[in-house]
């Protein structure tokens, strides 16, 4: 089990279970919602996630035109989850509410046209721009990408299970 909360501790998050998928998005969506260049999120399913505090919400339109629901804290007005009209059934919980440095790393990276230009990540993290040139050679009939294995199944674009779906 892990907890995640706000900075004021008000809302909480508790998961059971490890995240389907760990991202870091550069989109200009997340740098303005986190203040950061960034944002680290973790993915749980839905019922794998108990909520508890008081929250507001915040929605938003996507890139994808579907919607983007974030809880935040009214005292503090930290983010603590959101979930995407275009994945039901998954919670996003921003990795730096659990504050636990073993948190595992993330193994994707998204909008990465967005990305700073200073921003280094740290080896091993996927990112979209390499998965859908991947994808595109494999529709095109280059069948060497295949699974390496790191839980990747490159051949039907998925990542740790997961449809790459970005925001």
């Amino acid at each position: 089990m892990r907890a995640a909360c706000c900075s004021c501790g008000q809302l909480q998050v508790t998961t059971t279970g490890e995240p389907v998928r760990i991202s870091v998005c550069h989109c200009l969506a997340c740098q303005r919602r986190t203040g950061s260049a960034f944002g680290v999120q973790a993915r749980f399913p839905r019922d794998a996630v108990t909520m508890t505090g008081r929250g507001n919400r915040y929605v938003r339109t996507a890139d994808s035109g579907k919607t983007v629901t974030s809880t935040f804290c009214p005292e503090c007005g930290s983010t603590v989850y959101y979930e995407l009209e275009l994945v039901p059934g998954f919670v996003g919980i921003p990795v730096g509410g659990f504050a636990d440095p073993d948190f595992p790393a993330p193994r994707i990276s998204i909008y990465d046209a967005q990305q700073h230009g200073w921003v280094i990540l740290a080896p091993g993290v996927a990112n979209t721009t390499n998965l859908r040139s991947r994808k595109a050679a494999f529709n095109n009939g280059l069948s060497q990408f295949s699974s390496d294995g790191a839980g990747e199944k490159r051949n039907d674009f998925t990542i740790d299970g997961i449809a790459n779906v970005a925001a």
